[in-house]
């Protein structure tokens, strides 16, 4: 009911002497704007989410019946909390589709570990999915390296199957490693890269 006095001031939000939470007080609209801008952009800059808000306005000592649908509004009509919010709300790119066109056409090439050191100080997996059939090749490795990626796909799957269409790897330094990219060209297979 003190709110609702526009002879009362409004005490500011980094102020302890805070006024007490009425039952039933509905402070005006500019009174609730003004309380909301000061807590979540005022002094302490904090751009609060709008449930965080509205309990941040209740613990500061407001209360009125609509805090928590006016804080949620607030926070979305706030440019710089649309303009950096996080990224994990923005929409999501499109997925594509990966399909191989035969058995062992794409093969996804991935390097696992460090695990515990195994015999021959082997502590890596190298590991080779088809796409299609789903079928699994893989090798211990002691070190990361181009050479043993090298290795890898020489022995375990153009010795056993055929020259892939494409390979799909991470960005790992061994798979952006010249001579892994050169050995690709020359055998005429694509390399994509996966989105972290």
């Amino acid at each position: 009911q003190l709110l609702d006095d526009p002879r009362v001031q409004l005490p500011r939000p980094w102020n302890p002497a805070l006024r007490p939470k009425g039952r039933n007080s509905s402070p005006r609209q500019e009174k609730v704007d003004y309380i909301l801008r000061e807590i979540h952009g005022g002094i302490n800059v904090q751009h609060l989410g709008g449930r965080s808000l509205a309990r941040k306005a209740l613990r500061e000592g407001y209360y009125w019946p609509t805090m928590q649908e006016d804080s949620k509004e607030h926070v979305k009509r706030c440019e710089k909390c649309q303009r950096h919010a996080d990224m994990h709300l923005a929409p999501p790119n499109e997925l594509k589709s990966l399909s191989s066109p035969w058995p062992f056409a794409w093969w996804g090439m991935d390097i696992l570990g460090p695990f515990t050191i195994g015999l021959a100080q082997n502590k890596y997996l190298i590991v080779g999915v088809d796409y299609l059939t789903k079928w699994v090749g893989e090798e211990p490795l002691a070190n990361i390296s181009s050479v043993n990626v090298l290795k890898f796909c020489k022995r375990d799957i153009l010795c056993r199957f055929r020259i892939p269409q494409v390979v799909v790897t991470d960005n790992g330094t061994q798979f952006t490693d010249k001579k892994f990219r050169e050995f690709l060209v020359a055998i005429n297979t694509k390399q994509h890269f996966t989105s972290v």
